[in-house]
């Protein structure tokens, strides 16, 4: 981690996305004006139009290069910050952008536009396939709270390790039921806690929002899931916010060193 100056300048920026993790960040009200007492905000189009500036030591970056604009301005990002962060599923994974990965793109192309020539049609991959990303705070969107006391750990001259555990970790501790007990597809084995199970809390399955811990035994979530479901559901289920790869790859990886 460098060391930062005593107000570290910050950009935060975004690429093709619904700008959801941003407004998470807003969504923390008066506690962010607070926060950002020990920060010069340099860019954060959504809060002012701020002229952009020659560097920034801490460059967050939200949403995904789909356009040759997005990898443009996300490369001139990770130029001129001395730090880069990942903001989001999006930014970390690629998140429902990434589903057109595991279908006939050039036919759903074709389907959505009638006009396809200047329609451009990547495949979708996270930031770190074009520049190198020096963190990431996970989730969709991601959890303010965590964010926020990555801040604060910054400008301590610390950071926060995102803890290698997972989702089935935190929903004993918030008193939610185990859904793949009650034949529910449901990814918490496998994905990051962090998210306080707020989904399984509410009764909706984990989808993998926040990314594979380290070594995920994918093996035994998909017989224990196809014990009750169809592949193609389980399938389903990992491709939602594009986890599906990483996932299988982060497996693999873990296989290799056992």
């Amino acid at each position: 981690m460098p060391n930062f100056p005593k107000k570290p300048v910050i950009g935060i920026i975004s690429l093709t996305c619904c700008e959801g993790c941003q407004f998470a960040i807003l969504d923390l009200g008066e506690r962010l004006l607070e926060i950002l007492k020990h920060y010069d905000l340099g860019e954060f189009s959504l809060v002012e139009d701020l002229p952009a500036r020659p560097h920034y030591d801490i460059g967050i970056v939200e949403g995904s290069p789909i356009t040759a604009d997005d990898v443009a301005r996300l490369k001139e990002m990770r130029d001129k910050s001395g730090f880069l962060i990942a903001l989001g599923n999006c930014a970390h994974i690629g998140c429902v952008q990434a589903i057109k990965n595991y279908v006939s793109k050039d036919e759903k192309l074709k389907y959505v536009y009638s006009q396809i020539d200047k329609i451009e049609n990547p495949e979708i991959v996270p930031i770190a396939h074009y520049v190198k990303v020096d963190y990431i705070i996970p989730g969709c969107p991601i959890n303010n709270e965590e964010f926020a006391q990555n801040l604060l750990d910054i400008k301590d001259g610390k950071l926060s390790l995102i803890p290698d555990q997972p989702v089935c970790y935190e929903c004993p501790l918030v008193q939610a039921g185990c859904l793949l007990q009650r034949k529910i597809i449901c990814l918490g084995p496998v994905t990051r806690a962090g998210c306080r199970a707020i989904c399984t809390t509410h009764g909706q399955q984990c989808l993998g929002c926040r990314g594979p811990v380290n070594e995920p035994n994918l093996d035994s979530l998909q017989r224990q899931i196809e014990s009750f479901a169809s592949r193609e559901e389980y399938k389903h289920a990992l491709q939602v916010y594009g986890v599906q790869k990483m996932l299988i790859d982060q497996a693999n990886q873990a296989k290799k060193f056992k």
